[in-house]
């Protein structure tokens, strides 16, 4: 089985990498096949090392360049991981940018897939920035994307896209919307959600952190483990299981910055506390405002997925990875 992964160079990039390369085997529609190659794409040189029988190709490639997407697909992939994104504020900030990573390099490899003679798996990462405002407590499975900002309208096309090449026959698509990511480690990056993991992490390092936004804001989130375990179910799934809706919701943890902070003050002591810095960021408030804190996630649930039991299981697996390395 010849796999591709984009943004391979990422965070969840990395850790799904490893995961491959740990269990040697991808399962999908109830078996298990022998990986033979991974390749790793990125725009930027992967500066991880690998060490595995499995064959591993790492090249920094820009995906929006049509020509450059095209010889990717010399050889044909069974499976395709595309993680490669401009996230929510860079997006908003460089609107031309956004529209070409996020949708039109999609769309390259989309392209891709269809000229092979094979139907490839198609998988991709979405956000919650689908979502405006007005939104119920909890959001069904089945609710309309009606995005407030350029990342969420950038993702909701190309959730569109992957579902039309899907119906065409093209590819065989499927989508997670997955709830922020914490406890990333290393520096923040530029998405609007960044905050949420330095309020953990920075405060753990000793470092300055600082929360912007209001305290009682409630979150939607994930562990890393989680969100590569909720990747790796989705793309295991028959395709009669999703057929009919494509586009799924895994099931995320809702808690509030201020439930975080608790947890992270009875885990460290009063101490960690002196490191957070309270400063509102009207830029950033206007972005995560207007992402929902709640799924129903029905149909996920039903299927299988895994998820976390509560904030204080993620702060604690985050320092004990943390002092193991």
């Amino acid at each position: 089985m010849r796999i591709l992964i984009t943004g391979a160079g990422g965070f969840i990039g990395a850790l799904l990498t490893e995961r491959l390369l740990e269990q040697k085997k991808l399962h999908l529609d109830k078996k298990e096949h022998d990986i033979s190659e991974l390749v790793l794409i990125d725009q930027f040189p992967i500066k991880q090392e690998y060490n595995s029988a499995i064959q591993i190709q790492k090249k920094c490639i820009d995906i929006s360049d049509k020509e450059k997407c095209n010889e990717i697909f010399k050889r044909e992939f069974d499976v395709i991981f595309h993680l490669a994104a401009v996230v929510s504020s860079h997006a908003e900030q460089d609107f031309d940018l956004g529209y070409l990573v996020n949708v039109d390099a999609t769309k390259n490899l989309l392209e891709g897939a269809r000229r092979q003679e094979k139907v490839s798996r198609f998988f991709m990462t979405s956000s919650v920035a689908v979502f405006g405002l007005d939104l119920p407590e909890e959001i069904p499975d089945k609710f309309p994307a009606l995005p407030l900002s350029s990342y969420g309208a950038q993702k909701a096309i190309a959730e569109l896209l992957v579902s039309d090449y899907s119906r065409k026959g093209f590819c065989d698509g499927r989508v997670l919307r997955l709830p922020t990511v914490c406890v990333r480690p290393g520096k923040p990056n530029a998405a609007a959600s960044s905050f949420v993991s330095s309020i953990i992490r920075e405060p753990l390092n000793k470092e300055s952190a600082i929360c912007p936004v209001p305290v009682d804001l409630k979150l939607w989130i994930i562990s890393p483990q989680t969100a590569v375990d909720s990747i790796l179910h989705m793309v295991a799934l028959a395709e009669e299981e999703i057929k009919n809706s494509r586009t799924l919701h895994p099931p995320g943890l809702t808690v509030s910055v201020q439930e975080i902070l608790d947890e992270l003050e009875k885990q460290a002591g009063d101490d960690v506390m002196q490191y957070i810095q309270y400063k509102r960021d009207q830029k950033v408030e206007d972005i995560v405002l207007t992402w929902p804190s709640r799924f129903a996630s029905e149909q996920a649930k039903s299927l299988g997925f895994p998820f976390d039991q509560n904030i204080g299981q993620i702060i604690e697996s985050y320092r004990s990875d943390k002092l193991e390395k």
